[in-house]
């Protein structure tokens, strides 16, 4: 399993040994280290909430500048040279709404893969049983929305239907082994996560002795 964090410095050579993967998020800055695997996200989610309690995303999301600048913002030389080790980006999506994310992404879907990057459709809370996903216009699935989703029946389920059409599977917002054990257990190939953020010195050890121990004994068990 690959694990994706921002490029905090003392990341950046576990990065280029190619143990870790590194994100790239609009408004961050930034910069991807020699030989990484990356992946683009669209900074449609911020955690963040207004003075009411209402989530910060979508189109409200504090990095989110449009759907124009984010083209431009792929387009960036930067990027577009490091094509061959990019492993997906994620179209824009509506947090936490399957519906509302299907309306959104499917265009951008055929955009990005028009730029020469693998594209990466989000599934959300929301998505029924009966509900049938574009399998053939996306490269990447990426589960998203609340905790309970990602640990929920129907997240399984669909990451089964991708691994057996070849899809991979990434997981997103996982900071703790519990959440990579669990990742790994469903199938997913890769997952991202903040982890890296917060004490950085001492967690990258941490982190890279987790990722050993599951290539070497695989989830064991779920916690």
């Amino acid at each position: 399993m690959l694990y994706f964090s921002n490029p905090v410095r003392a990341a950046r050579p576990a990065m280029i040994r190619g143990l870790l993967g590194c994100i790239v998020t609009p408004g961050q800055g930034n910069v991807i280290p020699p030989g990484s695997a990356w992946f683009a996200d669209n900074g449609r989610f911020s955690g963040k909430k207004d003075d009411e309690g209402h989530p910060l995303v979508g189109d409200r999301a504090p990095r989110w500048k449009g759907d124009l600048w984010f083209e431009a913002w792929l387009a960036r030389p930067e990027f577009l040279s490091r094509r061959s080790d990019c492993r997906f980006v994620v179209a824009p999506d509506v947090p936490f709404d399957h519906e509302a994310t299907m309306s959104r992404a499917m265009p951008w879907l055929y955009r990005i893969r028009a730029m020469g990057y693998p594209a990466a459709l989000t599934i959300q809370n929301g998505i029924k049983s009966s509900d049938r996903l574009p399998w053939a216009n996306f490269d990447v699935m990426f589960i998203a929305g609340d905790m309970a989703f990602k640990h929920g029946l129907m997240a399984a389920e669909l990451t089964r239907q991708a691994v057996a059409r070849g899809i991979p599977v990434h997981w997103g917002r996982g900071n703790a082994l519990k959440r990579i054990r669990q990742a790994h257990g469903m199938g997913c190939s890769s997952i991202d996560g903040g982890f890296l953020r917060y004490g950085p010195d001492s967690n990258l050890p941490e982190l890279l002795g987790w990722l050993s121990d599951l290539d070497r004994n695989g989830a064991q068990t779920f916690l």
